[in-house]
């Protein structure tokens, strides 16, 4: 959708008897959509609907702006639950296939499968180490075990038993592209397969492109500064909504052409990083 129309692309409407049931049927028509593919706003309609502010009906032109930190909370890192979840679609196809030669059931002499998985997740690359046992897996992440068992793989729909709890998710996956929607969240992962076409061993190339078409409001470093990963770069705003733009890798700034007020497409290069001496 250009940045010149009205880029909203769906709509959902509910009606009940009274204001606060049809809160609650928001609610959960929001948590069953899933849209993947391209940055979308359920999220942050799910934080409005549970706002209480909101489902008291105290509304002003200032309500998003006095409620910023609730409805628009910084970026999290998946956490290990969801790290499971995508880590067990991408086995499912393996221990379900009735093809002899292409089942994984983890079968070795004596010794147990052992497989890392790695997901790139924001900034950060998050490895689940996984062990084929004769009934289920056993993955560890950042140190913590979990006994893990697929319970249901069908579609989009994954269940779960992770240290014996049922874990339902939706999983959307694109190649190696992971978007995974669970408890009102929306978390997206990339499957990093070092050596394929694209991937790059450090987690980052140093070129930042634009997410989704919008104008640039704030440029917060220079041509030639030293940067962190993680670092805030940039304020781009699109759909209506400020987003920040932060580096993937160490480097120097090294190809700054925006300034705040212009525009950009989708997928134009923002910003450049090249690796430099400290």
């Amino acid at each position: 959708v250009s940045i010149y129309y009205d880029p909203m692309i769906a709509k959902l409407i509910v009606w009940d008897r009274d204001r606060a049931s049809a809160l609650r049927q928001m609610g959960r028509v929001l948590e069953s959509t899933a849209v993947a593919g391209l940055k979308c706003n359920l999220e942050f309609l799910g934080r409005i609907i549970r706002h209480p502010a909101f489902a008291a009906a105290d509304l002003d032109t200032g309500f998003i702006e006095r409620h910023a930190s609730d409805l628009m909370p910084e970026d999290k890192y998946a956490g290990h639950d969801i790290l499971a979840v995508a880590a067990m679609a991408e086995l499912s196809p393996c221990v379900s296939s009735a093809d002899p030669w292409n089942f994984s059931d983890g079968w070795r002499m004596n010794l147990d499968l052992k497989v890392t998985l790695t997901f790139v997740d924001h900034d950060r690359m998050r490895d689940v180490q996984v062990s084929y046992r004769e009934e289920d897996f056993l993955l560890v992440i950042d140190g913590d075990e979990y006994q893990t068992r697929i319970l249901r793989h069908n579609g989009t729909e994954v269940d779960i038993a992770l240290n014996g709890h049922k874990l339902s998710a939706k999983v959307i996956q694109d190649n190696q592209d992971f978007t995974i929607f669970h408890d009102g969240t929306i978390s997206r992962l990339h499957h990093y397969l070092p050596g394929a076409e694209g991937e790059d061993e450090d987690g980052g190339n140093g070129i930042i492109t634009t997410p989704m078409p919008g104008k640039v409001t704030q440029v917060m470093v220079a041509e030639g500064d030293k940067v962190t990963s993680g670092q805030p770069l940039m304020i781009l705003e699109a759909m209506k909504m400020e987003h920040t733009i932060k580096a993937g890798i160490d480097g120097i700034i090294d190809g700054l052409t925006l300034a705040a007020g212009d525009q950009v497409t989708d997928g134009e290069v923002l910003i450049r990083i090249v690796e430099g001496e400290e």
